[in-house]
Protein backbone atom coordinates (compact mmCIF):
# COMPACT_ATOMS: atom_id res chain seq x y z
CA UNK A 1 0.00 0.00 0.00
CA UNK A 2 1.68 3.57 -0.79
CA UNK A 3 0.76 6.51 1.04
CA UNK A 4 0.20 9.25 -1.44
CA UNK A 5 2.03 11.95 0.75
CA UNK A 6 5.26 13.48 -0.54
CA UNK A 7 7.25 12.36 2.64
CA UNK A 8 4.97 8.58 2.59
CA UNK A 9 7.10 5.94 2.53
CA UNK A 10 5.98 2.56 0.62
CA UNK A 11 5.14 -0.55 2.57
CA UNK A 12 5.06 -3.80 1.60
CA UNK A 13 7.48 -5.48 -0.17
CA UNK A 14 9.42 -2.59 -1.59
CA UNK A 15 13.01 -2.21 -0.13
CA UNK A 16 13.71 0.82 2.05
CA UNK A 17 15.79 2.38 -0.44
CA UNK A 18 13.31 2.51 -3.28
CA UNK A 19 10.50 3.30 -0.26
CA UNK A 20 13.15 6.82 0.13
CA UNK A 21 13.82 7.25 -3.73
CA UNK A 22 10.11 6.85 -4.90
CA UNK A 23 9.12 9.56 -1.50
CA UNK A 24 12.23 11.65 -2.96
CA UNK A 25 10.44 11.88 -6.18
CA UNK A 26 7.24 13.17 -4.89
CA UNK A 27 8.84 15.23 -2.48
CA UNK A 28 10.36 16.78 -5.55
CA UNK A 29 7.14 17.45 -7.41
CA UNK A 30 5.78 19.26 -4.46
CA UNK A 31 9.29 21.68 -4.43
CA UNK A 32 8.11 21.90 -8.56
CA UNK A 33 4.91 23.09 -7.47
CA UNK A 34 5.84 25.18 -4.30
CA UNK A 35 8.39 27.39 -6.61
CA UNK A 36 5.60 27.58 -8.80
CA UNK A 37 3.34 28.81 -6.55
CA UNK A 38 0.83 25.95 -6.21
CA UNK A 39 1.68 24.65 -2.42
CA UNK A 40 2.30 26.31 0.52
CA UNK A 41 5.07 26.49 2.32
CA UNK A 42 3.89 25.14 5.20
CA UNK A 43 2.66 21.78 2.83
CA UNK A 44 6.63 21.68 2.23
CA UNK A 45 8.03 21.82 5.60
CA UNK A 46 5.31 19.29 6.26
CA UNK A 47 6.32 17.12 3.51
CA UNK A 48 10.04 17.58 4.08
CA UNK A 49 9.72 17.06 7.37
CA UNK A 50 8.00 13.73 7.28
CA UNK A 51 10.47 12.70 4.64
CA UNK A 52 13.38 12.82 7.30
CA UNK A 53 11.29 11.10 10.11
CA UNK A 54 10.19 8.32 7.39
CA UNK A 55 13.20 7.51 5.55
CA UNK A 56 16.02 9.22 7.92
CA UNK A 57 17.28 5.80 8.98
CA UNK A 58 17.53 4.41 5.46
CA UNK A 59 19.56 7.85 4.57
CA UNK A 60 21.62 7.41 7.55
CA UNK A 61 22.63 3.91 6.68
CA UNK A 62 23.38 4.83 3.01
CA UNK A 63 25.64 7.38 4.35
CA UNK A 64 27.09 4.91 5.82
CA UNK A 65 27.96 2.81 3.10
CA UNK A 66 29.20 5.55 1.04
CA UNK A 67 31.58 6.45 3.76
CA UNK A 68 32.91 3.00 3.92
CA UNK A 69 33.30 2.70 0.41
CA UNK A 70 35.00 5.89 0.04
CA UNK A 71 37.36 5.55 2.75
CA UNK A 72 38.63 1.80 1.41
CA UNK A 73 38.71 3.54 -2.04
CA UNK A 74 41.23 6.35 -0.65
CA UNK A 75 43.19 3.73 1.49
CA UNK A 76 43.86 2.03 -1.29
CA UNK A 77 44.88 4.91 -3.12
CA UNK A 78 47.26 5.82 0.07
CA UNK A 79 48.59 2.55 -0.24
CA UNK A 80 49.96 2.50 -3.76
CA UNK A 81 51.61 6.24 -3.43
CA UNK A 82 52.79 5.26 -0.11
CA UNK A 83 54.86 1.80 -2.16
CA UNK A 84 55.27 4.43 -5.57
CA UNK A 85 57.45 6.56 -3.13
CA UNK A 86 59.26 3.95 -1.48
CA UNK A 87 60.36 2.65 -4.58
CA UNK A 88 61.40 6.57 -6.24
CA UNK A 89 62.95 7.57 -2.85
CA UNK A 90 65.47 4.95 -2.54
CA UNK A 91 67.03 5.71 -6.36
CA UNK A 92 67.15 9.60 -5.37
CA UNK A 93 68.74 9.55 -2.42
CA UNK A 94 66.81 11.40 -0.22
CA UNK A 95 66.16 8.60 2.66
CA UNK A 96 65.67 9.92 6.09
Amino acid sequence: MTDSGPGATVKGSVPPEQAATEALARLRELLLRAGAGDAEPTEVSAALAAYWRENGETLRAAARSVSEIVRLQLLDQLYKWRDELSRQLPSTGQRR
